[in-house]
């Protein structure tokens, strides 16, 4: 049996906590494993997906800071989409289900993905906007500047076209958005 489970990072078992290591590892070997009590007050949420008491596959939005026209916004961001079995749709699962909790909570969320990964997305009924990436400044830090990544990557996007960052961003606007923080 399939079932969905939408937790804060404060409500994962040890269990749970190992089983997302696992997965997260396999999927993104750069990363070292998620620890429980960093920047605790941070709000994480976390998607899992488990099949006979299982995790098979996961998702997390994180709270991301941005300012653009001297505006500040806090959005979601789509981070840590993984699956332990391959091609048998559970990332879409997670991928839907975030998007019923943001209609659900009326939330905005946008993630950055690879080019190679943009058609996963927009079969899990997510927006995509080409190089989206260069449209953003990060910082993490007083004086950490740049992109994430050598590549400019795609951004993915909950469809929500009225919120500002949104509209900025579908803007022809030269203007970057700064998000503080490194990278999602």
């Amino acid at each position: 049996m399939i079932d969905i489970e939408i937790k804060h990072r404060n409500e994962l078992s040890e269990k749970e906590l190992n089983e997302i290591n696992e997965i997260r590892i396999a999927e993104f070997s750069n990363l070292t494993k998620y620890e429980y009590g960093v920047l605790v007050n941070e709000f994480i949420l976390w998607f899992l997906l488990e099949e006979n008491d299982e995790i098979k596959s996961i998702g997390k939005l994180i709270t991301i800071p941005l300012n653009f026209d001297d505006e500040y916004y806090e959005i979601l961001g789509v981070q840590s989409i993984a699956s332990k079995d391959k091609m048998r749709g559970f990332g879409k699962i997670i991928m839907n289900s975030i998007l019923d909790y943001l209609t659900r909570t009326e939330s905005l969320a946008i993630g950055f993905c690879e080019k190679s990964n943009s058609a996963f997305y927009k079969k899990s009924d997510w927006n995509i906007i080409e190089s989206g990436e260069s449209k953003f400044i990060f910082q993490f830090g007083v004086d950490d500047y740049g992109s994430i990544s050598e590549d400019i990557g795609d951004l993915l996007w909950d469809g929500n076209e009225d919120h500002p960052v949104i509209k900025h961003l579908l803007s022809n606007s030269k203007d970057k958005i700064t998000a503080f923080r490194k990278s999602w």
